[in-house]
């Protein structure tokens, strides 16, 4: 079964950086973009700013010191490296070579940039996508990981954010890969994927703020898979992880740590967006709801929703009890964090990403366990070993 796993992971890994790296600037650019390109020139100096207070001479100003509930540290970091040995390369090779200005849609230079900023987002959320894959794979067998990983590879939506220089998708690929981690180490009772649960989690907050949705639910999968007791302690010593993580990455916290934590508090006041009342909250809460349901229906494919929604119901039919908590876990994670956005008015489609794509998980272990793909595994079974099609 293990070399199956590791087969299944290699193969979405290559065929991920096959679809992604091919003409990676087909996704056309815009604002967000050049913000992005902007930030990684200037990065660990840009976050420290405002902190520290003082005028740096040649440094500009414009972004600089922002805090806000998208710190992209892991694009300012990854793409920044990948962007300065580039740059490095292109001086010394093209003399007519220049930086391009901000917001400038005609420079020559433009698919350089943005395809070496982009490259290493899409390297990492591939090896952090084989790396969910074989974990899962443990979890709900090799035919429904597969079946997700289509969902993952090839579903329009997927490829578009995965293409695009933002948060969305390596957001998502961190908050999934801590998850799979976290549920991975109760089925085998490693300390070593639990405290990596931990180092993923704070990534998903290095990048986005936003990832403190998820708590609550992580919470309740705690106590739901260790008890309460020692899902309380576990979910204390799991937030201390990725809370040195966090530290450790995040530039503010070398410098002045309470003041940056202030800044965080005071800024995940935007998350809400001034939230106040009761009546605002069910207001906002059906609204949004009502928004998204008209949003979505011409942004996923019909294959995709047969998938989520005919997959979801028959999930609940699951007999393994082990398989089936796991399950609930993923479905308590994603759909907590969907109803916090609805709640928090973020209007935006890509702020759902993690929800759909993490809930598409059981409608694939749904789907794989129909009568139909059963009498295929047993057909196939003639021919392909039983641990591959089944776990």
């Amino acid at each position: 079964m293990k070399n199956y796993k590791i087969i299944l992971a290699a193969f979405v890994v290559v065929v991920f950086f096959i679809t992604r790296l091919t003409n990676l600037n087909s996704v056309p650019p815009f604002e967000d973009n050049f913000s992005w390109l902007y930030r990684i020139n200037y990065y660990p100096w840009i976050v420290m700013t405002n902190l520290k207070g003082g005028y740096i001479e040649g440094k500009d100003l414009k972004y600089a010191g922002t805090i806000s509930y998208h710190p992209g540290v892991t694009i300012m970091t990854f793409s920044g490296i990948s962007t300065k040995i580039a740059k490095k390369y292109k001086f010394k090779t093209d003399k007519n070579y220049e930086e391009c200005a901000y917001i400038d849609y005609s420079c020559p230079y433009l698919n350089f940039e943005l395809y070496w900023a982009k490259f290493p987002l899409v390297i990492i959320s591939g090896l952090l996508l084989g790396y969910t894959i074989y974990l899962l794979s443990g979890m709900f067998g090799i035919f429904g990981t597969f079946i997700w990983s289509l969902i993952i590879l090839f579903e329009p939506l997927s490829v578009y954010l995965s293409k695009d220089l933002h948060l969305d998708f390596i957001f998502f690929m961190f908050v999934i890969a801590s998850v799979a981690s976290f549920l991975e180490s109760v089925n085998v009772n490693r300390k070593y994927l639990f405290g990596f649960a931990g180092v993923l989690f704070g990534f998903a907050l290095l990048t986005r703020f936003m990832g403190i949705l998820f708590l609550p639910a992580i919470f309740f999968v705690f106590i739901l898979n260790k008890g309460i007791k020692t899902g309380i302690l576990h979910y204390i010593k799991f937030l201390l992880i990725a809370f040195a993580t966090f530290s450790l990455m995040y530039p503010p916290m070398w410098v002045a740590p309470i003041e940056t934590l202030k800044h965080i508090l005071i800024s995940s006041r935007g998350i809400t967006d001034d939230l106040v009342g009761f009546a605002p909250f069910y207001a906002r809460y059906y609204n949004g709801i009502l928004y998204y349901m008209e949003l979505l229906q011409g942004n996923f494919s019909i294959p995709f929703w047969i998938i989520v929604i005919i997959g979801g119901f028959l999930a609940v039919f699951i007999k393994d009890k082990q398989k089936k908590k796991h399950l609930l876990s993923i479905f308590l994670v994603f759909i907590t964090y969907m109803l916090f956005v609805n709640i928090s008015d973020k209007r935006y489609l890509r702020y759902l990403l993690p929800s759909f794509f993490g809930i598409s998980v059981i409608g694939s272990a749904g789907i794989s366990d129909l009568r139909i793909f059963n009498n295929l595994k047993r057909f196939f079974g003639s021919f392909i070993p039983r641990k591959f099609l089944s776990k």
